[in-house]
């Protein structure tokens, strides 16, 4: 007689890993979708609650700075009045680009970290008063600096820096007052001027 042929060896299932596999594919997927959309829908909160509050906040906002400055008042009137000069020693400041300059006036652009800003800038009083105004109307925010020095005695001048400004934009507006603060670029400038004092 005959010996029953035997039976092939079954393979390994594979369908059902396959389909475990696909499953668990679709779950890691719907998770990030989830998370994805739960980032975005924050963002767009936040971005509205900043757009709510800084339609609160005035346009116009006025902020004032201090600072001892161990130079003679001519010295400090001499580097204030030399715009073309304030890449060497002002932090974020790469480039200057006059654009017309006369007796009383000068018209530039500042190239640097907050992009390139037009000034219109004057010496309204000899060594002792200094204007520079935003020159577009292109921008969020606009406004001017007025710079006065206070001799203090032979060899220290005190600069107070007042900014006078305007801030179109809400959301800008609610950046510029909770998150950079209407100071930050006022501050910078005083610092710079103080460390090239030493």
């Amino acid at each position: 007689t005959l010996a029953p042929a035997l039976a092939p060896p079954r393979g390994p299932r594979s369908g059902g890993h396959q389909a475990c596999s696909s499953h668990q594919g679709a779950l890691v997927m719907k998770l990030a979708l989830l998370i994805g959309g739960g980032i975005v829908a924050l963002v767009l909160v936040v971005a509205l609650i900043a757009l709510l509050v800084g339609a609160r906040l005035p346009e116009e906002h006025t902020a004032t700075m201090s600072r001892d400055i161990a130079w003679p008042v001519d010295r400090v009137a001499e580097v204030v009045r030399n715009v073309a000069d304030q890449p060497r020693w002002r932090t974020g400041v790469e480039r200057i680009e006059i654009i017309e300059r006369t007796d009383t006036a000068l018209r530039y652009v500042e190239h640097g970290s907050n992009g390139a800003i037009p000034f219109a800038f004057r010496e309204v009083r000899n060594n002792a008063e200094f204007r520079s105004t935003i020159d577009t109307d292109q921008l969020p925010f606009g406004g001017e600096w007025t710079i006065t020095l206070e001799t203090l005695d032979a060899l220290h001048t005190r600069v107070t820096i007042r900014e006078d400004g305007v801030v179109h934009s809400a959301l800008f507006r609610f950046v510029s007052r909770y998150i950079m603060g209407h100071t930050r670029t006022i501050e910078a400038y005083l610092s710079d001027l103080a460390r090239v004092a030493t």
